[in-house]
This record gives C-alpha cells, sequence and structure tokens, in this order.
C-alpha cells in the first residue's frame, strides 16, 4: 500500500474555505446595506418615466368610443382599433376615466389617483413588476379595454347582450 492514499485523507481545506466564503458574502452584504443597496435591487422608476402618464384603450368594438376624463372628452377611440391618450392630452391626477358611446352611455368608469400605477424595475433594465388601473366592458359587438399602466389580463371575451351595441 506504499504510495496508496486512503480516500478522504488528503484535505483541501474545505472547512477553512468555506469559513472565508461566508465571511466574504457576510463583507459584501453589510457593504450593500450600508450603501442603500446599490443597483442591485430594483428600484422604482422616476416618475418622470411614461409609465402611468397615458391612457391605453383597446377598441375591440363596433363602436367609437369617447374618452372622458374629469368630466371632458380628451379623446376618441375608432371602432376596432388601439389608440393611446397621451399625457400632453391630459389634466394632472386624480382623474375620474369615463368611456362613453355616441349618446354618452357610459360603458366603463374607474378612478386614478397618483401612486396607483407603478412599475419597478431591476438594474439591468428588466420590468420586475407594474400595477394598473383599468376597465374592461364584453359588448355582443366586441371587447373594450381602458388601461392606465400594466394591461389588463384575462379571459377571452365574452358574448355581451343583445342591444348593447346601439350608440
Amino acid at each position: 500500500m506504499a504510495g496508496r492514499t486512503r480516500r478522504g485523507a488528503q484535505s483541501y481545506g474545505t472547512r477553512n474555505g468555506r469559513r472565508a466564503t461566508l465571511r466574504a458574502v457576510g463583507i459584501l452584504a453589510a457593504a450593500l446595506l450600508a450603501t442603500d443597496c446599490g443597483p442591485f435591487l430594483p428600484q422604482p422608476i422616476a416618475s418622470t418615466d411614461s409609465f402611468g402618464d397615458h391612457i391605453d384603450v383597446s377598441n375591440g368594438t363596433t363602436l367609437a368610443i369617447a374618452i372622458v376624463v374629469n368630466g371632458s372628452v380628451v379623446g376618441i377611440a375608432p371602432a376596432g382599433g388601439a389608440s393611446t391618450i397621451r399625457a400632453s392630452q391630459l389634466p394632472p391626477k386624480p382623474w375620474a376615466v369615463e368611456a362613453r358611446t355616441a349618446s354618452g352611455r357610459i360603458l366603463i368608469s374607474f378612478e386614478v389617483a397618483p401612486g396607483d400605477v407603478t412599475r419597478t424595475v431591476d438594474a439591468n433594465g428588466t420590468t420586475t413588476g407594474s400595477s394598473g388601473v383599468g376597465g374592461r366592458v364584453d359588448l355582443s359587438c366586441g371587447r373594450l379595454d381602458v388601461s392606465v399602466g400594466a394591461a389588463l389580463l384575462g379571459p377571452p371575451p365574452g358574448p355581451g347582450q343583445p342591444g348593447d351595441c346601439v350608440p
């Protein structure tokens, strides 16, 4: 057995190596906490970002829809298309948002207050979370979505009710 070693007889310093690694991780964590976490943790987007400063409309109906904010028409969403009401066309928040038919019938109504719409982006620019406000209605002539911030998710369009597409 000369010249042979038993298994495990050699030590590669794993015990001391683990201690050194744990010590280095602890020092790094303390340094990050002492410097406000730096860019390594998700940071909120500054309010100058356009996220949540506009209204998105997905009008899959056969009706032209008026978008009303705080009692004033700010845009018309044409039938069968998508449109955006830009920040330059909107008053400061809070907003009372309505989607109305040509006759003035309210299809969707919701409120948007400052802070209701958020987005978090990590250090490499990837969005890791977002929230929004909006409303959806399924009519017999299609679906209408109006949203601020994150897009609405959900099931496929429903059937609506007979006569619900009268302007």
